[in-house]
């Protein structure tokens, strides 16, 4: 019989309290160990449907085999998040956010340091970074946002290294040459501008079309250097991709039809990868010397809907085997596509996600990509084929 504080045993109720708390988190966290290896089994036996954080579902073509699993999750808070960008040497991975903050992540996944400018902070709309061999920093981020300025950061300080502003006209898009000499913006005054990435300063101004001069009629979402440093890309609302030509200061080719909405132009060689907002002709391979469509690539749209695509790009390896594009596919459904080109690219898998993912960059030296969404995760991918297998996995880490 215990008397007042003591129970039978001689041990203070405080301690016993103590104890017991003790004891339940180690059943508990036993508990939790055993469902999270019953977890792990599952997800390594479930070939056609897994499940992830936030209800995003995975489905992969029944001639492949696709597992998934979660890698890890960074507990940093993000907003909505705009863009995502990978570092030329795959050492960081950027994301921009409607909060006007850019968050860093080193390899591992944690937060390596977050980036805000001094004044407004007005929605980072564009990321891309830029590589100095012999200097300190080598990796400069670069960043497009909604005020029309683009600043150039130092990510290891958090300090801004240039500011080149345009304060007439959000910016949408952003792209660097792969030299890393020269900076291309695309914007809402239907421009492209051109800057020396060293001098920081404006060198050619691509005008906006009129009576005499062929352009954009409206808002530029996605400029795109090609393999040429002289030839730049750029599509928007206007249903027309035109080709720059640096050199002459105006456009020397286009292709009609499409209807670029977020940052879905890629190039790869004579390649040219295009998302659009449209119901049957979504995602289209064009071949950019001849300005023709090469193929229509398979983006159907669920219950006769429209579908779009808001980002589209091609895997960066030599091997060039995978597209991976994210939209919307039917009424409240926001999906990331992979096609895998056998000759003919040809959906392999999907993941569904609550809410829209409007960026996807892909690793440099890998077949992984990121992917950002409009409710603040940024979801890491990884895809591994063996060819003698055809064995494959998609592996995810979200941060959140």
């Amino acid at each position: 019989m215990c008397i007042r504080d003591r129970d039978c045993f001689g041990v203070s109720r405080g301690n016993l309290n103590i104890l017991l708390r003790t004891l339940s988190r180690t059943i508990f966290m036993q508990e939790v160990s055993s469902y999270q290896k019953f977890k792990w089994n599952c997800c390594r036996q479930v070939r056609h449907c897994g499940s992830i954080k936030r209800n995003s579902r995975v489905w992969t073509s029944p001639d492949s085999e696709l597992r998934l699993t979660q890698e890890f999750t960074a507990k940093d808070p993000l907003d909505e998040v705009l863009c995502v960008q990978y570092s030329k040497a795959d050492q960081y991975l950027a994301a921009g956010t409607g909060a006007g903050k850019i968050h860093v992540y080193n390899t591992a996944g944690k937060l390596h340091s977050t980036l805000a400018a001094s004044y407004a902070l007005m929605p980072i709309t564009a990321l891309c970074w830029t590589r100095r061999a012999n200097e300190k920093p080598q990796e400069i981020l670069i960043s497009g946002s909604a005020d029309g300025s683009v600043i150039y950061w130092n990510v290891d300080t958090g300090q801004s290294l240039a500011t080149l502003n345009d304060r007439n006209f959000e910016i949408y898009s952003i792209d660097v040459s792969k030299a890393g000499t020269h900076l291309a913006t695309g914007s809402r005054d239907c421009s492209i501008k051109l800057y020396d990435c060293d001098k920081r300063a404006l060198i050619v101004l691509l005008k906006p079309g009129d009576s005499t001069v062929i352009g954009h009629s409206n808002r530029v979402h996605s400029v795109k250097f090609t393999e040429d440093p002289n030839v730049v890309v750029s599509g928007g609302s206007d249903r027309t991709v035109f080709i720059w030509d640096l050199r002459v200061g105006k456009s020397v080719g286009y292709v009609h039809g499409p209807h670029v909405c977020g940052n879905a132009i890629d190039v790869t060689n004579d390649t040219m990868l295009t998302g659009s907002f449209d119901k049957d002709k979504v995602l289209q391979l064009w071949s950019i010397s001849k300005r023709k469509l090469i193929q229509d690539v398979g983006w159907q749209a669920d219950n006769d809907a429209n579908g779009y695509v808001n980002a589209a790009r091609f895997e960066k390896t030599l091997r060039n085997r995978y597209i991976a594009a994210s939209g919307h596919t039917g009424v409240n459904k926001n999906e990331v596509r992979i096609f895998n080109n056998k000759g003919k690219y040809e959906m392999v898998g999907r993941i569904e996600l609550d809410k829209p993912a409007v960026s996807i960059d892909f690793v440099n030296a890998k077949q992984s990509f990121a992917v950002g969404t409009v409710d603040g995760f940024v979801y890491l991918s990884l895809i591994h084929i063996s060819e003698p297998t055809r064995l494959g996995m998609i592996s995810y880490a979200v941060f959140c």
